[in-house]
């Protein structure tokens, strides 16, 4: 069976603006698109949209990419969030480190409603994949 991590797309950005623009954890690519110059959420906003319109998904940034690019219905598996990884493995016997990868102490919170919404409607097809272990 295979299983995969679903993360919500807004938090999911959220997340890696946190760890790689403010945070300043060094990334090359983000480094030459010029986001440590002008750290603002709009600059890594315009950068995420320039991602997704590249028309190959593997040319974009690994970190930016719709989940729903590599997700078919016809896949054999589950999608789980990554509240439910945990107690899902619990269940069928399978301890799991609780090693959390790139966290951040950053405090941010995106509250613009708008910009909410723009992440939504440029990750729209994320939102349709059947999400629950």
């Amino acid at each position: 069976m295979k299983v995969a991590v679903w993360r919500d797309p807004v938090e999911r950005l959220v997340s890696a603006y946190k760890y790689f623009i403010l945070e300043r954890t060094f990334n090359q690519y983000m480094y030459m698109c010029n986001l440590y110059q002008d750290c603002s959420f709009e600059r890594f906003l315009s950068f995420v949209e320039f991602e997704l319109g590249k028309a190959n998904p593997l040319w974009q940034d690994e970190h930016i990419r719709r989940q729903s690019d590599f997700y078919t219905s016809a896949d054999d598996g589950l999608y789980c969030t990554s509240q439910q990884v945990e107690p899902f493995f619990s269940r069928k016997g399978v301890d799991m480190l609780e090693e959390k990868a790139n966290a951040t102490s950053v405090r941010f919170e995106l509250k613009d409603e708008n910009k909410i919404a723009k992440i939504k409607e440029l990750y729209r097809l994320d939102y349709e994949i059947p999400v629950g272990c």
